[in-house]
């Protein structure tokens, strides 16, 4: 096993050091080369890319089981949903004349909007959750006939115009629910002020401008490559809006490292008096080596998220793993090829030797190695206290960017309905084995409504066929609180108790 791991690794050495002379002195090709496949990667972007949609199916789980179910049996129910949220003016409530006109002409509206099958009333018997205790707020719930992933950005801003008459007239009105849901975490000045502050320690480090901008240059180039060819992928599958950043992040993180492994090594054999052409390929061949297995290792890490079967997390790592590949291939390839056209101006200024830090912190670390365990095993523990208040959940409205009309929604639905209405539950019934498929759905509905944790209940009704049964409960709490997980809990643990008692699952 030694030997053919020492006969793999001395493969590895001397094709990489092949591979980065042959770059070097081929830097003008190798650099048009990547210029091409930008190009390249553009243009298929362009043309091909269809935009990320975001759609969270999980396999194999209680909850997707439901909703699949739903699918059929409920299909006016399949559909992706909406609402509008109307605040009267200061001092007036929602149920005077002109607001129900208003409210009636925007519904009309809404119901002209391709997709819409059903836009209910605040007013309409249907519901009894349509308007807030207070009276100076009201919703509009809206189903489409489609999933939320082919509702167009033209089909919600029409929704959006329809409210035009209500702003008008000095009444809030924004829209939310899952047509305009939060498309997950989106490209910020955070990512940026990150390049900028990689590229001012480089500089520190390095002592030089030129040698702080490589890493800087190929690691952008390869996010480039690589969120052009995912938008590109769009066009043919389904990818989610977390995983082009997820993948940029871990570009920038992964090109970063990559090329400061090389760069670090190539200036500390040109400070040796070594060619620079030589000192390239020598590089290539050490530190490019731990490049090559490195980015195997997280390749695999990431490809690794696929054993959980779920297919938005396998297409993220997927995603992810794609942008450690170009990674590691630009600074194999690109990085070489700008040290070819750096030459022996990267060569350290006399009296600055690469590595001089490193050196005086690994003998400061081996001289005194159990207060720096010590430091570093105290240090993590600090840094892991705010993982204690962390909560996992599915995005929803309520991180969406500050002004957008979902966000607004949001809040004013939280303000005047109560944090249980952003987050509504959904039982499903199986109903087909009772001879009262009405009568049994109300005495459910009653179970809920003395639930501790329930705030109230919306829809509460069999299916045309009768076999099927839904009740909406609105939790007291938001969808990311504890107590509305135990309600969840406490719902489903019913299900023994009904199915004794009814004769229903």
């Amino acid at each position: 096993m030694y030997w053919i791991h020492k006969c793999i690794v001395n493969c590895v050495s001397t094709s990489l050091y092949a591979l980065g002379r042959w770059a070097y002195r081929h830097h003008r090709r190798v650099l048009a080369a990547w210029l091409a496949v930008l190009v390249l990667s553009g243009a298929a972007a362009i043309g091909l890319g269809a935009g990320t949609k975001n759609s969270f199916v999980i396999p194999g789980t209680e909850s997707q089981n439901a909703i699949d179910s739903l699918g059929r049996t409920f299909p006016e129910l399949s559909g992706a949903s909406a609402y509008l949220v109307v605040v009267a003016p200061n001092g007036r409530t929602i149920d005077d004349q002109q607001s129900k006109r208003l409210i009636a002409r925007a519904i009309t509206g809404m119901q002209k909007v391709e997709g819409v099958t059903d836009a209910v009333s605040p007013y309409s018997d249907v519901t009894t959750i349509g308007i807030s205790k207070d009276r100076t707020a009201a919703q509009v719930q809206l189903q489409f006939d489609r999933a939320l992933t082919d509702v167009t950005a033209k089909d919600r801003q029409r929704l959006i115009d329809t409210g035009d008459a209500l702003r008008k007239a000095g009444y809030t009105a924004s829209f939310g629910g899952d047509v305009f849901s939060n498309t997950g975490p989106q490209l910020s000045i955070t990512e940026i002020i990150g390049v900028v502050v990689a590229f001012i320690v480089l500089y520190l480090m390095f002592h030089s401008l030129r040698a702080a901008i490589i890493p800087i240059v190929t690691a952008v180039l390869g996010v480039l490559v690589t969120s052009a060819v995912t938008v590109a992928a769009t066009g043919f599958m389904t990818i989610s809006g977390t995983a082009p950043l997820l993948a940029l992040m871990i570009g920038l993180a992964v090109g970063i490292d990559y090329a400061l492994f090389i760069v670090s090594r190539h200036r500390e054999q040109l400070a040796d008096g070594l060619d620079p052409e030589e000192a390239a390929a020598r590089s290539v061949a050490t530190a490019g080596s731990a490049v090559v297995f490195a980015g195997l290792t997280v390749v695999i890490a990431l490809l690794g998220l696929a054993i959980a079967r779920i297919p938005f997390l396998t297409v993220m790592g997927a995603v992810a793993a794609l942008s450690v590949v170009v990674a590691v291939a630009v600074a194999l390839t690109a990085l070489p090829a700008l040290l070819g056209r750096a030459g022996s101006r990267l060569t350290p200024q006399s009296g600055h030797r690469p590595g001089g830090f490193s050196r005086r912190w690994v003998t400061l670390t081996t001289r005194f190695p159990m207060i720096a365990i010590a430091v570093v095993v105290v240090g993590l523990a600090i840094l892991t206290i705010p993982s204690k208040d962390l909560k996992l959940a599915l995005p929803d409205n309520g991180p969406a960017a500050a002004g957008t009309t979902q966000r607004e929604a949001y809040d004013l639905i939280d303000k005047h309905f109560g944090p249980g209405f952003n987050g509504p539950l959904l039982v499903s019934i199986d109903i087909i084995s009772t001879t009262d498929p009405v009568g049994v759905v109300e005495h459910i509905e009653a179970d809920l409504r003395r639930m501790d944790g329930v705030e109230a209940i919306g829809l509460a009704t069999p299916n045309r066929t009768a076999d099927t049964g839904i009740i909406q409960v609105i939790p007291s709490t938001d969808a990311t609180d504890e107590r509305t997980t135990t309600l969840v809990r406490h719902i489903r643990d019913r299900e023994s108790q009904w199915k004794k008692q009814y004769g229903v699952d």
